[in-house]
């Protein structure tokens, strides 16, 4: 087996001569995917926002929002802690790319039915195939 180490950015026209293509019977469907796994790609960009104000009797749930961006790959796993424990009530949208830069963005909202100002809140990304993960974290009483 080769090891491709460092090729993981990229684009197939400029693979060094070295680099074998693998093909399987069969096609291709719009659905498969390679992904090359142990790679570590660059951190991705993520911004933290605390949820807006909201009147306690509007019926509203405060909402916290992650902004991801500078992803290598459109696939990978995004969860939520609240004090070090993993929550399930996010959200997360499907990846959008960036033409210009050949990066790919999402977003993840994680609602609560009430806030808690003294926890601290954390998004974080796997990428797929990446054995490194990103994270922000925030705790709303040392927002302004």
């Amino acid at each position: 087996m080769q090891n491709f180490k460092g090729l993981e950015g990229l684009a197939p026209k400029h693979r060094p001569a070295t680099a074998k293509s693998c093909s399987r019977k069969g096609k291709a469907s719009e659905k498969s995917s390679l992904i090359v796994t142990g790679a570590n790609f660059p951190d991705a960009d993520m911004m933290l926002f605390p949820p807006q104000p909201v009147e306690p009797s509007g019926g509203i749930q405060p909402t916290l929002t992650c902004l991801i961006s500078n992803l290598s790959v459109p696939f990978g796993t995004v969860s939520w802690k609240v004090d070090g424990k993993v929550v399930q009530n996010a959200i997360t949208s499907e990846p959008k790319r960036d033409t210009s830069s050949n990066t790919f963005s999402m977003s993840s909202y994680l609602t609560l039915p009430e806030v808690d100002h003294a926890s601290t809140f954390t998004c974080q990304i796997q990428q797929a195939g990446s054995a490194s993960i990103a994270s922000r974290s925030l705790k709303l009483s040392e927002c302004a």
